[in-house]
């Protein structure tokens, strides 16, 4: 693991990087339970009525991947049909789903512990609430103009590895502005 960078050596043994653990360990200590991700859908456009909720915890890969699945799930689809055949479209569109997850996960504060990504489903949007500030002198102006800055560098190289990001930081950008 240190040779790929993964960990690093304290007295006499290999300790992996938080993030190498996150992507990586399937056996995990108990406040690793912090690092939850957790989807719900709401029956309107409030929180006051919940249809369902799943939580997901690391690795992150996987966690990726089952909030995606259930995003998919508890998101409305829009049904059109002009033939004998319907066409069914997400009202949020996947690819923005995919976007805001990844995202979440990449730039989350892991050193902040006790609350976990948030992922909102109503009727009329999604919202998803990530643990932390923006990173370094990074402001909302800045993510406008496609400025980028990455806080989990080795949770971004295993996701690039993995073909989950571009890392191109325009996607961001038209997701914030939509109304």
């Amino acid at each position: 693991m240190k040779k790929l960078g993964l960990a690093k050596k304290s007295n006499g043994k290999s300790h992996p990087f938080i993030g190498a653990a996150l992507m990586f360990s399937i056996d995990y200590p108990e406040h690793y339970q912090s690092y939850f991700l957790k989807v719900t859908r709401y029956h309107d456009t409030s929180m006051t009525n919940i249809i369902d909720t799943k939580e997901f915890y690391p690795p992150l890969q996987s966690q990726l991947e089952q909030a995606y699945s259930a995003c998919k799930l508890f998101v409305q689809k829009r049904i059109e049909i002009k033939s004998l055949s319907r066409k069914e479209e997400y009202v949020i569109p996947i690819s923005s789903i995919r976007e805001l997850l990844i995202n979440a996960i990449c730039h989350r504060d892991y050193a902040r512990k006790g609350s976990g990504i948030q992922v909102h489903i109503f009727s009329d949007r999604l919202e998803v609430i990530s643990p932390g500030v923006l990173p370094g002198d990074l402001t909302i102006d800045d993510i406008g103009k496609g400025v980028s800055e990455i806080r989990n560098r080795l949770i971004v190289k295993i996701f690039r590895e993995y073909r989950y990001i571009e890392q191109l930081g325009m996607e961001s950008i038209e997701l914030l502005i939509q109304p």
